[in-house]
């Protein structure tokens, strides 16, 4: 090997590694920069493509042969071309692999200036080569002072709410400039490892052989789909020959042997995906709804219920997009290793330079269009989201709209949520659509430039007519896995984006579900030290309640002191920021909130019936109850007659909210369903304030007649209803005890709760 040879292989060597290194710059670290580093870049790209654009230009007209001088240009101006495209972003922050491909593009053009002063022969590609070179160094050395060596860092995405969660919220993310890119890449990352679990099936031996079987499958169509081509462009070359026409050829039989085995590859490839896609799909949409309903208090307060059924939907699409993405990766692998090697044995270096360009310009533009439309895509969930928030609210509210008679208004704002929203979609096809006409171009203009290329080969004999059809094939199997990858990358960002919620769902810690047993003997609560903030609003600070077991307290004050929280507090359904919840000594949080559940009952302020019948109703208290015991707890609860007296009895369907029955009825039911339960602790927030006073007093007898030696803790604006506690507390202001004590010992101390009680009777009256 000849030392010009030497040259121009670790020429080609800097230049690949030079445009690998920009294509992958955004997994390194962000580092600091001028901001003129932009026109630096810039002045880079003017002289790389110059420079391919006279070698180019000289060849054609020489009618020389592409040496590799022009192979390793058309690479360092495609490594221009992706470090401008990033810059033009924000040109103040930059990747770490750039800086060191500029080095080497410095290095690279150093050597070539040492390289000819050392040769005795110069032609004019030489002089060419050296021009270039002494224009480019000082453009590298300035880039070199634009950077800061020293002040390489990450940065470093704001720490989340919840300490737990590794993707980064979409709100945080600005994908215009620099961090945001890296909180973009992180949130990917954080996806994928989310996600993957779903897509892999690790614990099912049969589906993962399937899927290794589809990806084996997939192989073998990109082999057969490699050979048709080739098997095509020799029968067309060998058709003036009269021997090919006068039997059947082995030729024509290989070729419709390879025509009819590729359809039948790829039905039996998805084949193999029907049960795998099946599969993951439902394991995906357990997992997310048992994530769901394993949430704490804190996480459902915060997210209304349409909003996480839309959360479970969009997340349906992105193991189809792993699919595609994971196929057309795979085929885009084969097109690499395989499909672009026999083009470079068969067709010369013009070809190459064509293909590199090409697909480099692909890239760009799928980029620039991701980017947009991930901005658009943001827009158009933060809206739809909206939209139907306000429509199933609207909805649900309807008789209040009725009765004020603002059905008008409703529709009209309606209609311009809808307006807002349809311009929001066309912005984001407009995008796609720009996406999809830009590639379309680059494919037709590389497919027509590569037919010029071989005809004037053809014309100087260098190749036969039928190499055109080879090209067009070939052609092909280059730029539509690309164009395939592509698509599916757009689509798993998209479907990344559309599942974000999901995935924070996923992402969840669920709550102790190995946790300690329980022990309730006597059932006393305490709240000790208990810091709490909801909302970003402070509830309580240092709290301590006390309730001896088996007594019944009742809980008194104004609205929003945290009644209601320390009822959510008893049941862990809150977990405070600090203190300790203790039940009979036995830190709750510490306790496998099953078995938790299975000591504490909880009647709701608001309580909710499920859209099934009332006796599957009745049994949330207690799956395996008989109906026997299902009727007790009923007559208890004083419903049973109200069932019973329907068509279906205990198979009436309770309807959408319990809309088939009254509120009050709706309150029984869900009373029903403690008594069937029969907790050790009750915890009753404003449960009868639906019930009139004959059937509120019939289960006040009841639960004090089944719980008589518990614990009961009742929450009451209605005094009258709490006049029998051993312990009542009233509540001031920011949490504080304000007097606590019998009922007849608090009128006599004429405090607070002597003033509710003024208030009480004149309401009365």
């Amino acid at each position: 090997m000849t030392p010009d040879n030497i040259f121009d292989y670790s020429q080609l060597f800097c230049s690949l590694l030079t445009a690998l290194l920009s294509l992958l710059a955004p997994l390194g670290a962000e580092i600091s920069s001028a901001r003129s580093v932009i026109w630096a870049g810039c002045a880079l790209f003017a002289l790389a493509w110059s420079k391919v654009v006279f070698l180019w230009t000289l060849s054609i007209l020489h009618h020389n042969a592409y040496s590799l001088s022009t192979l390793h240009s058309v690479f360092f101006a495609i490594a221009a071309t992706l470090q401008v495209d990033r810059l033009s972003d924000n040109p103040k922050r930059l990747w770490t692999p750039y800086k060191w491909a500029w080095c080497l593009g410095c290095i690279s053009d150093a050597i070539g200036v040492a390289h000819f002063i050392s040769r005795r022969n110069f032609d004019y590609t030489a002089w060419l080569d050296l021009a270039f070179a002494i224009g480019k160094l000082p453009v590298y050395v300035g880039i070199q002072c634009c950077v800061s060596f020293g002040s390489d860092h990450r940065y470093k995405r704001v720490p989340q709410d919840d300490p737990e969660s590794t993707i980064p919220e979409l709100d945080e993310i600005d994908i215009e400039t620099g961090p945001g890119t890296a909180a973009k890449t992180s949130q990917s990352r954080a996806q994928f490892k989310i996600f993957w679990r779903f897509i892999w099936p690790s614990n099912n031996r049969a589906m993962k052989g399937r899927f290794i079987l589809a990806l084996v499958l997939n192989s073998g169509i990109q082999v057969v789909g490699l050979w048709i081509p080739h098997a095509l462009g020799r029968f067309i070359d060998r058709l003036p020959s009269a021997e090919i026409w006068s039997r059947v050829s082995s030729l024509i039989v290989f070729w419709f042997a390879l025509e009819f085995s590729h359809p039948i590859l790829l039905g039996l490839k998805e084949w193999v995906w029907i049960k795998l896609r099946s599969y993951r799909a439902r394991s995906l949409d357990k997992s997310t709804y048992a994530n769901i309903m394993n949430a704490d208090h804190s996480f459902h307060t915060t997210r209304s219920p349409t909003e996480l059924i839309n959360s479970v939907d969009r997340a349906k699409g992105v193991e189809n997009s792993f699919d595609g993405l994971m196929e057309n990766s795979a085929d885009g692998l084969f097109m690499i290793c395989v499909t672009i090697p026999v083009i470079a044995a068969r067709f010369n270096q013009p070809i190459l330079n064509l293909i590199a360009v090409c697909l480099m310009t692909k890239y760009v533009i799928f980029r620039r269009a991701v980017t947009a439309r991930f901005r658009a895509n943001a827009v158009l969930i933060s809206l739809h989201e909206l939209h139907k928030k306000r429509r199933e609210d609207t909805v649900r509210g309807w008789a209040t709209a009725a009765a004020f008679r603002q059905q008008g208004y409703l529709v009209g704002a309606n209609d311009s949520r809808i307006e807002e929203l349809g311009q929001a979609l066309d912005k984001y096809l407009i995008h796609a659509y720009w996406f999809w006409a830009s590639n379309l171009l680059v494919d037709y203009v590389g497919q027509y430039v590569g037919i010029l290329l071989i005809c004037d080969q053809v014309l100087y004999g260098y190749m036969t007519p039928g190499e055109i059809f080879v090209w067009l094939a070939y052609w092909k199997q280059v730029t539509s896995p690309v164009t395939a990858i592509l698509k599916a990358l757009e689509k798993l960002s998209k479907s990344f984006q559309d599942a974000a919620k999901a995935g924070e769902i996923l992402d969840m810690k669920p709550r102790a579900t190995q946790g300690k047993g329980l022990t309730v003997t006597q059932g006393g609560l305490e709240l000790k030290d208990i810091t709490l903030s909801l909302g970003g609003n402070a509830i309580f600070e240092n709290f301590n309640l006390s309730v001896p077991g088996g007594t019944k307290v009742a809980l008194v004050g104004p609205s929003g002191v945290g009644k209601s929280t320390i009822i959510g507090l008893l049941s862990g359904q809150i977990i405070p920021d600090s203190g300790e919840v203790l039940v009979d000594g036995q830190n709750i949080n510490e306790v496998d909130h099953d078995v938790l559940a299975s000591h504490i009952g909880v009647l709701e302020q608001k309580p909710h019936v499920y859209n099934t019948t009332v006796k599957e109703n009745v049994l949330y208290g207690k799956r395996e109850a008989t109906d026997e015991e299902v009727e007790t707890a009923c007559r208890k609860a004083c419903i049973h007659d109200d069932v019973v007296g329907r068509e279906k009895g205990y198979e009436t369907p309770c309807g959408v909210d319990g809309k088939h029955f009254s509120g009050g009825q709706v309150q029984r039911i869900t009373i029903a369903r403690l008594f069937l339960m029969d907790p050790k602790v009750l915890l009753i927030d404003e449960g009868t304030s639906a019930l009139d006073a004959a059937t509120e007093g019939f289960i006040k007898r009841s639960i004090a007649e089944a719980f008589e030696s518990r614990t009961v803790v009742t929450v009451a604006h209605r005094l009258s209803s709490i006049r029998q506690a051993d312990i009542t507390i009233v509540l001031g202001a920011n949490g504080k005890i304000v007097e606590s004590g019998t009922h007849d010992t608090l009128l006599k101390s004429r405090g607070k709760y002597w003033e509710y009680w003024q208030e009480h009777l004149g309401e009365q009256t």
